[in-house]
């Protein structure tokens, strides 16, 4: 479940462009404050819809760092609490892997390393 759903208007963006089935991206967020390992999920129009839980993050985040792969979507939304909840499955594959969708983290972001 993607977490901080309830901040910064995301709740409004996920209402309005997330949809199950459709791809996200996760982007390491090395500036904040509150978590050494955070990591946003956004979706394919640049758009955040939160973060990946603390607990997971701190796993995946080591990886992302080094340059692996990831694919990832949005399973279901949960929409019956105060703020619609995106479950998103998330997929860390090696720096070399040729998983088609896959992509790293300077891709999504338009860079190159």
């Amino acid at each position: 479940m993607v977490a901080g759903v309830r901040y910064e208007g995301r709740a409004a963006v996920i209402a309005r462009y997330a949809r199950a089935g459709q791809v996200v991206f996760l982007v390491r967020d090395r500036a904040n404050t509150h978590s050494r390992n955070a990591i946003e999920v956004r979706l394919k129009n640049g758009m955040q819809i939160g973060y990946v839980p603390e607990e997971d993050a701190g796993r995946l985040a080591p990886h992302l760092d080094t340059g692996c792969r990831h694919a990832a979507e949005i399973t279901i939304i949960l929409d019956k609490g105060r703020a619609p909840i995106p479950v998103v499955d998330a997929r860390v594959y090696g720096n070399a892997a040729t998983i088609p969708g896959a992509v790293t983290e300077d891709e999504v972001l338009g860079n190159a390393r």
